[in-house]
């Protein structure tokens, strides 16, 4: 859920609003998705560093038996969402961080499986790598990545192309190298 407003106590009271006005949880209920108050995260977005953080979010869930369950959510300062880390100041370092890690590491599989199976074809090495680990690092970069493109007017290209493929490079020689060894 989603709540906008001038300050962060003004979010907070909208969020509790919708979760407890009648149909909120009973809506969760009756599509058989209940919300569990355990699994529920906040995330505060505060326009500058300078507003003020406001309490944690307490939520009270009504139970089948009339009675009621009160929780109290903390706001976290990141948090992953359908593979993307978001933070409370919409800086993607950690989500840059995590596919960098995440890259590295298929690029390094990919480079071992080369030694071990020398009986591979560069076309299968490149079928291998386009199948399995691009994809695998590629997921989100919709998010914070800038394809490479030349604006009007301008003699250089921009992209955030050395952000994701730079830090790989020492990996992607390893790989280029195995195959030309082939």
């Amino acid at each position: 859920m989603l709540a906008m407003g001038d300050s962060l106590d003004i979010c907070h009271v909208k969020l509790k609003d919708m979760m407890e006005q009648p149909g909120g949880f009973e809506w969760s209920l009756m599509h058989n998705s209940p919300f569990e108050l355990s699994k529920t995260v906040l995330m505060n977005f505060p326009r500058s560093y300078r507003d003020p953080i406001p309490s944690d979010l307490q939520l009270d869930k009504p139970n089948e038996d009339d009675m009621v369950t009160s929780s109290l959510t903390k706001p976290v300062a990141s948090y992953k969402y359908l593979g993307v880390i978001f933070n409370s100041r919409l800086c993607w370092t950690l989500h840059q961080a995590k596919v960098l890690t995440t890259a590295t590491c298929w690029a390094s599989q990919i480079w071992w499986l080369l030694k071990s199976a020398s009986d591979l074809s560069a076309s299968d090495i490149k079928q291998l790598y386009n199948t399995v680990a691009v994809p695998g690092f590629k997921y989100g970069v919709e998010v914070w990545y800038t394809y490479l493109h030349r604006p009007k007017g301008a003699n250089k290209t921009k992209g955030s192309v050395d952000v994701l493929v730079m830090p790989m490079m020492p990996e992607i020689n390893k790989i280029n190298t195995a195959i030309l060894a082939d």
